[in-house]
């Protein structure tokens, strides 16, 4: 897979080849997913079904609930001219870290894009 029929900038494109490539299955596919929390310490099954609901690995692009719940909200609400799928939204912590992100994947050093609001990114 290389530059998503050129829908990606040239460094995004190397992020999807290069980066993506490297992160391991079980963090990509949630059917994968170890049913534990890592607590890094001795284990203490008390607290474990309370915290299972904080466990960030739902999915690499966020939980497949709330992914779903988005997608029947744009598709009810907005009008869309096609249907949006789960598999189309990503969450992010924040539109400054979403703005980042897809900026600096679909657009190439030199390109500029007017963004109508104050989002600073480093």
């Amino acid at each position: 897979m290389t530059n998503v029929d050129g829908l990606l900038s040239t460094r995004g494109g190397l992020n999807v080849t290069q980066v993506l490539g490297r992160i391991p299955s079980h963090v990509l596919n949630p059917a994968l997913h170890r049913d534990e929390i890592d607590l890094s310490m001795a284990e203490n099954q008390t607290p474990a079904d309370c915290l299972q609901h904080l466990d960030w690995l739902k999915g690499f692009f966020g939980d497949a609930t709330l992914l779903d719940l988005l997608a029947s909200t744009v598709n009810t609400h907005f009008r869309s001219h096609s249907q949006v799928a789960a598999d189309n939204i990503a969450v992010t912590a924040g539109a400054a870290a979403g703005l980042d992100a897809i900026l600096y994947n679909i657009c190439n050093p030199g390109d500029g894009v007017l963004v109508p609001c104050p989002y600073w990114s480093e």
